[in-house]
Formats: structure tokens, sequence, C-alpha cells
């Protein structure tokens, strides 16, 4: 089995990645890597953008905050 192109990770649905990741268990072909490797950076990147909302949250709760002290002072 030959090593995946890139784009056709990209195409490919978590599950199906993880199906073909299953699929070579016990080769030692670098093409697990790089399936591997894709998986990590998706969620790395979900991660990554959760994170991203989580701090405008958090900073808009900050601004009303202070905002909130500096009108009872």
């Amino acid at each position: 089995m030959m090593a995946p192109k890139y784009s056709e990770l990209q195409n490919m649905s978590d599950k199906e990645l993880i199906k073909r990741l299953e699929a070579m268990e016990g080769s030692v072909q670098v093409g697990i890597n790089f399936i591997y490797d894709e998986l990590r950076d998706r969620r790395l990147t979900r991660l990554t953008k959760v994170v991203l909302w989580l701090t405008a949250v958090v900073t808009v709760a900050t601004i009303i905050n202070v905002w909130l002290v500096f009108m009872t002072i």
C-alpha cells in the first residue's frame, strides 16, 4: 500500500481516516504517519478555533465587568 496523497487525506472524513489507519495496523509503511499527522492536525485546528472563541467570550465578559464596576463607582 502506497503512502496516501495529501489531497486524498484532506478529502476524507475522520472516520474514513481512522478506518484506513486500522486497515494498515501492523504495517511499518510511512503512510501510517501521514494519517496520524492529518488526524492530529484536524484536532489541533478544531481546538484552536474553540480556544479563539473562548478567548473572545472571556474578553467581552471582562470588558462588561469592568464597565459595570466603573458605573457603580
